[in-house]
């Protein structure tokens, strides 16, 4: 069993050595339970049984799909986060997704004549490290021509400059910073999910409409530090500000580190002694303790919808997570009725349309019993590899990264809409590569998709999110833009 006492020393040599080989034969690990930090980081064991902060290369991209690819196949890469909370490996809602994908891309290509696909995935956790080393592995070694993530702007900055020099398209499904638009990338970073600042206007909207348009003087906000949350509560301020000129005041506006439990729990205690009618929340990684913190607000089972007797929270995207749903299904009536009263923002999850439909459809027909609502990035992941997969058919089966990238740069039209669900993807396919000089929107599950300049997109598309408290699921609705 490793010591505590060694583990600040080992977990500062990995941090220290940054990728390079530690050839100290230390007996300290067997397996990755052993290798958590006195501050509660979880490590991982190496193959030379010592603790490190970041996942050994040998594990990073340990996934091929499909299991046994073609030796023609057009190798793109994946980067996601496939751990729970406690670090431990899961298959996540987003990797079936991707492999629903790959196998329905690989059918229809075949019809053409055209080259299959096969997605190298790496775990990548939330670690800009992993995410940098991964990228290098999917460049360098699996000779990938695309990449489809990652999950967050600061893992995005980290490896920007490895797409740049390979000339690597890459298509982020989850990054909502605008602030990574580098006009430097070449028009090879895209994003798919709605930029933050667009969360911070919904966000004001839906307060208007839960106070009736009356004073939101009583209003408190807790979010994070990190560029999500900044972005999220400079948007959410002064739009405030500007719709309740009289009672604008931000004296219960608090912020906290991610991962800083005592600043979490101080700001925390600070607002519910405030005693607000409204609170707005906007968490990092830790979502679960946050929204459950404030579990002690005022709520009026007779009157639940009233901010004169019940507290109402507002909630950004990073609350909406699977472990929402545990706490409404095994919680007590507090922590029910608690989560019965947030109405939340989100990225919208699928579009009412027939592309959205067959998605579903297709999804639960492979996966019974797994509800699609618990990751509303799912769509966006999905949409991701067949955009790359529709540039890669164009080519009968693309084989320099460019090639993608001539696609990619030609979605930018309003005129011409084609459709990404699986039954017209070959018509799809045929008209871009027939029309080699001509703007498209794809349509896909998660809607119109087209770029801006900057690689964000455009359309910009919200939905509502309230907790179903009796069936323990999500329950989605198209927000007013």
């Amino acid at each position: 069993m490793l010591k505590n006492s060694l583990l600040p020393l080992l977990f500062a040599v990995g941090v220290a050595s940054s990728g390079c080989t530690l050839t100290m034969n230390y007996n300290q690990c067997t397996d990755d339970s052993q290798c958590v930090s006195p501050d509660g980081t979880q490590g991982f064991c190496t193959t030379d049984q010592l603790c490190l902060p970041n996942t050994p290369l040998e594990r990073l991209c340990t996934i091929t799909i499909p299991d046994s690819p073609s030796p023609n196949a057009v190798h793109m890469g994946a980067l996601l986060d496939l751990r729970d909370k406690n670090g431990r490996a899961i298959e996540g809602h987003r990797l079936i997704a991707l492999k629903l994908g790959v196998r329905q891309i690989n059918e229809l290509v075949q019809l053409d004549g055209s080259r299959p696909i096969a997605l190298d995935v790496c775990n990548v956790g939330t670690s800009s490290v992993d995410a940098d080393n991964a990228t290098k592995i999917l460049i360098e070694q699996r000779n990938v021509l695309a990449i489809i993530g990652p999950n967050s702007a600061s893992a995005a900055t980290n490896m920007i400059g490895r797409i740049k020099a390979a000339g690597i398209p890459t298509i982020s499904p989850a990054i909502m910073d605008s602030g990574i638009a580098d006009a430097a990338s070449q028009g090879l970073f895209y994003r798919l999910a709605p930029v933050e600042r667009e969360q911070g206007l919904q966000l004001v909207r839906e307060l208007v409409t839960l106070s009736g348009g009356k004073s939101t003087a009583q209003l408190g906000l807790l979010s994070v530090t990190d560029s999500y949350g900044e972005n999220i509560r400079r948007k959410f301020t002064p739009e405030w500000q500007r719709r309740d000129p009289i009672n604008n005041k931000t004296d219960r506006f608090f912020s906290y580190r991610d991962n800083d439990a005592n600043l979490l729990s101080v700001t925390t205690k600070t607002l519910l002694d405030a005693k607000p009618s409204f609170v707005v929340l906007i968490p990092g990684s830790n979502s679960q303790q946050v929204v459950g913190g404030f579990a002690d607000l005022p709520f009026d089972a007779k009157n639940p919808g009233s901010f004169e007797s019940t507290t109402q929270v507002l909630a950004a995207s990073s609350a909406r997570t699977g472990e929402l749903i545990e706490m409404a299904r095994s919680g007590d009536d507090k922590i029910k009725n608690h989560l019965s009263r947030i109405t939340g923002v989100a990225p919208l999850s699928f579009i009412d349309s027939q592309e959205g439909a067959d998605f579903k459809s297709s999804f639960v027909a492979t996966n019974p019993g797994l509800p699609l609502e618990q990751d509303f990035m799912v769509g966006y992941t999905y949409d991701a590899l067949f955009v790359l997969g529709a540039a890669s058919a164009t080519f009968k089966g693309a084989s320099r990264p460019d090639q993608i990238v001539s696609v990619l740069r030609r979605l930018n039209g309003n005129a011409n809409s084609l459709s990404l669900t699986p039954r017209l993807f070959n018509e799809t396919v045929q008209k871009l590569a027939q029309q080699p000089n001509d703007p498209f929107t794809l349509l896909g599950v998660t809607g119109a998709i087209r770029f801006q300049t900057d690689g964000g997109r455009d359309p910009v598309l919200l939905e509502r999110w309230k907790i179903d408290i009796a069936n323990g699921v999500y329950v989605n609705t198209p927000a007013n833009m």
